[in-house]
């Protein structure tokens, strides 16, 4: 695999605390007007209709790049744009491949890093974040092939996982080692890890007790999900 380029650094702009609620209101006030139902904007925005639902409520955050995306959706920019403070782009090292079904030999694997661009969180160090690119199937409701997952590394987590957490799971087979994009569901001590997919081979999840043993391991957690662009 060839390395990817570095795009031209830039800043983008994203809300604070105290004008979310006026971006929600004035994206709510966009659909209304213009009559379009929030099953469109969560098509075109590539967000489920719960998380659309869950962010015009105010219990979701409105991400950066949702907000971008959101913005060329409606043709129009939020009043306050001018208001929104800058917040500088970073570089996460992409480091693998996340696929369901792939056991691999790591001695062998010829994976080449390669930085993309993503708005960083001040919470987390930069050396706890890391990013995968998703391939396959398995989890085609949440990401398609060749998007990726910016993902805080579990040892700087601030809890353990809990149900609907998505998680990068880590099962051992000998030396063979499959990594994965999993969602969390179920409670302490019976832990169930998994897929979102509508293609038949990806309908049964992991089942692990406890926080995973030695053949199945939590080893991040997805903090984002990176939708690529228009595809022919």
């Amino acid at each position: 695999m060839t390395s990817v380029p570095r795009v031209p650094e830039r800043r983008r702009r994203v809300a604070s605390n105290g004008d979310r609620e006026l971006l929600r209101e004035w994206i709510a006030g966009q659909l209304r007007d213009r009559r379009i139902p929030q099953k469109a904007l969560s098509s075109a925005i590539g967000l489920s209709e719960d998380a659309v639902s869950r962010m015009l409520s105010g219990k979701r955050t409105i991400k950066a790049d949702e907000l971008k995306r959101i913005c060329a959706f409606l043709g129009a920019s939020p009043p306050l744009t001018a208001q929104l403070p800058a917040r500088d782009v970073s570089y996460v090292k992409v480091v693998g491949e996340v696929a369901a079904g792939a056991f691999i030999d790591m001695q062998y694997v010829d994976f080449v890093d390669y930085d993309i661009p993503y708005v960083a969180d001040p919470r987390w160090p930069k050396e706890a974040i890391t990013a995968y690119i998703v391939r396959g199937e398995s989890i085609n409701r949440q990401a398609r092939d060749g998007d990726h997952i910016i993902v805080l590394d579990a040892s700087a987590a601030p809890r353990p996982y809990q149900s609907g957490d998505w998680v990068v799971v880590e099962q051992r087979c000998g030396d063979l080692v499959e990594t994965t994009v999993k969602q969390v569901r179920g409670s302490e001590g019976a832990w169930e890890l998994w897929p979102d997919s509508n293609d038949d081979r990806f309908q049964r999840p992991l089942v692990v007790a406890g926080n995973g043993g030695d053949n199945v391991r939590v080893i991040g957690f997805v903090l984002d999900f990176i939708r690529s662009g228009t595809r022919f």
